[in-house]
Order: C-alpha cells, then sequence, then structure tokens
C-alpha cells in the first residue's frame, strides 16, 4: 500500500497545499538564484556551503511532498474515473434492459412479480400459494 499522508485532506485542502508548495518552491528558486547571482557560490564552494546546501535540501523535501500531493491527486482522479465508467455501465445496461411487466397472483393480498414481455408471454407463471396463473396488473 502507497504511503497516503494527503488521503485524509479535502479537494480544497489540496488545492491550497499544492499552492503553498509552488509559493516555497518559488521562493526557493529565487534565493538558489541569488546564490549563483551574486556569486556566494561557484562551481566549486557549491557542495561545501551550507546555507546554499540547505537551499537545495529544502528544495528536496517539498519536492517530495509534491510527489506524494501529486499521486494523492491521482488516485482520487483515477477513482473518480472508476466510478464514473461504473456509472455510465449501470445507465447503459438500464436502457439495454428490456422493459418489465407489472404481474400480480389470485391471492389475496395479491403477490406480486415483474418479468420481461418474452418470459410472461412464454406461457403461464403459476403462484405456489394459489395455484393460480400471475396475470399483467
Amino acid at each position: 500500500m502507497t504511503d497516503r499522508p494527503y488521503e485524509g485532506f479535502s479537494d480544497s485542502e489540496l488545492r491550497d497545499q499544492e499552492q503553498r508548495f509552488d509559493k516555497w518552491m518559488d521562493e526557493l528558486r529565487k534565493e538558489d538564484d541569488r546564490f549563483w547571482n551574486e556569486r556566494i557560490v561557484s562551481d566549486r564552494t557549491w557542495e561545501t556551503n551550507e546555507d546554499y546546501q540547505s537551499i537545495l535540501e529544502h528544495k528536496r523535501q517539498i519536492g517530495e511532498q509534491r510527489r506524494k500531493l501529486y499521486e494523492e491527486i491521482q488516485i482520487r482522479r483515477d477513482i473518480r474515473v472508476q466510478e464514473s465508467r461504473a456509472r455510465q455501465e449501470q445507465m447503459q445496461q438500464a436502457k439495454d434492459r428490456p422493459p418489465l411487466v407489472p404481474m400480480a397472483c389470485a391471492c389475496r393480498p395479491p403477490r406480486r412479480i415483474r418479468l420481461t414481455k418474452q418470459v410472461s408471454e412464454g406461457g403461464p407463471v403459476l403462484c405456489g400459494v394459489c395455484h393460480q396463473p400471475f396475470q399483467p396488473t
């Protein structure tokens, strides 16, 4: 099972969190660029500069959290697609299904059933209680 730290979040909370991650990443990118543009780090010093390494670590952590957030969003999309397909299949089956004919027997109160027209015209269907055929109502 996948670790789903955002499973309990509502869709609007997920969007808010995504916006926060985007804002944080933008701020970190600007800080990263500043380090290079102001020559605080260079090709030789970036690996040993603790402040710069801290920026890289924060970018990595936020990137990992964003990945988990996007996984949750995709899981929810997949679930919605599956639910939508299931509803569409049910609707199509309902459209394809032949109409049912309501029928009742001679019992008091009458026992009721619904049959397809083909079954009801195929011969009598007898009630097991009154032993009379079911009749269309």
